[in-house]
């Protein structure tokens, strides 16, 4: 494949090669940790210079791009006084290094839902495929999308052109108890600007609605433990009343959470004798998340949007919820 032209490289938006004539700046000063005494490219972000190996940042596509142009006098990148500038952020840069030259007690878990995102835009940008694939797994987890709303996730998903956090934002928008308010719409109609597609996201959300008010209504009859409780209809009722009036929802956002925060709000009667009050027993609060799903079953839900919407079809289903803490029946 042929190299690409020198100004190619400036249409990545960010990465600008440095002037021929430009000299060091007394206020710019060596990374303690990324430059390396080995490097063979010299970078530049904000005041502070790296060093960094050839072969790690040749993972990224662009670089790799940028690599195989033939070397000119005084090419960038070769010396602390014409290194390769990049218009970046040196935290943000940082996080990216921490994935091209991961140490052994390197944790992506460790990493905040925004330095995700902000990780998802880099690795997007510069095309690191592999950095870029770990980024919207993690987003995926369960811990994550309760912190990411489905607005965000529509939007990273079509900024960064990452179809699994499109089906999740999809998702987000049918589990959503409170209704659909002007913000939300545009933020809808900016994700999908074609009709047809607003049309099927907000059938779908109907249908998601038409799957909760049968498990509403369902017969939850058998003991959610071994101590006899009844908790499966109780949870029951809980859908009931949000179905019936969203804004018993309050801050929380989506139908599995609002019955969740209702079944683990009501609080156990005292002892009386050899009889107990097992409203909610220890053993079910525990499992209020396994419950929840049993009886929601927003597993089946989320495979059911996923159906309906042209867009979401094509891509793996999203993961189940992890099955832990099995009931005892």
């Amino acid at each position: 494949m042929a190299s690409p032209p020198l100004n190619a490289l400036d249409q990545v938006g960010g990465l600008s090669i440095g002037d021929a004539g430009m000299v060091l700046e007394s206020a710019v000063a060596r990374h303690p940790t990324w430059y390396f005494s080995d490097g063979n490219v010299v970078l530049r972000i904000e005041d502070t210079l790296y060093n960094i190996h050839q072969s790690f940042l040749s993972k990224s596509t662009v670089f790799k791009h940028m690599f195989a142009l033939p070397p000119s006098d005084g090419q960038e990148g070769g010396s602390d006084d014409k290194p390769v500038v990049l218009q970046e952020l040196v935290q943000e840069f940082d996080h990216l290094l921490e994935f091209i030259y991961p140490s052994l007690d390197f944790s992506i878990t460790s990493y905040s839902l925004d330095s995700l995102c902000m990780l998802l835009r880099l690795s997007d940008k510069y095309d690191f495929p592999d950095i870029r694939t770990h980024v919207i797994t993690q987003l995926l987890t369960p811990h994550n999308q309760g912190l990411l709303s489905w607005q965000r996730s529509l939007d990273l998903g079509v900024r960064h052109n990452a179809p699994p956090l499109v089906v999740a934002g999809s998702i987000g928008v049918c589990l959503q108890a409170q209704a659909l308010d002007a913000d939300a719409l545009h933020a809808i109609a900016s994700a999908f600007p074609e009709n047809e597609k607003v049309a099927s996201l907000l059938h779908a959300r109907e249908r998601a609605r038409d799957h909760l008010y049968a498990k509403a209504f369902s017969e939850h009859r058998t003991p959610s433990c071994n101590n006899g409780c009844t908790s499966l209809m109780r949870i029951a009722q809980h859908l009931k009343c949000v179905l019936k009036d969203a804004s018993t929802a309050g801050t929380e956002k989506t139908f599995p959470a609002v019955v969740k925060r209702m079944f683990l709000k009501r609080e156990s009667g005292p002892n009386s004798g050899n009889f107990m009050d097992i409203y909610n027993c220890a053993k079910c609060k525990e499992q209020a998340d396994v419950l929840v799903e049993r009886v929601l079953n927003t597993a089946a839900l989320k495979e059911l949007v996923q159906e309906m919407l042209p867009w979401c079809r094509a891509i793996k289903p999203l993961p189940r919820p992890a099955t832990a803490g099995a009931l005892l029946l």
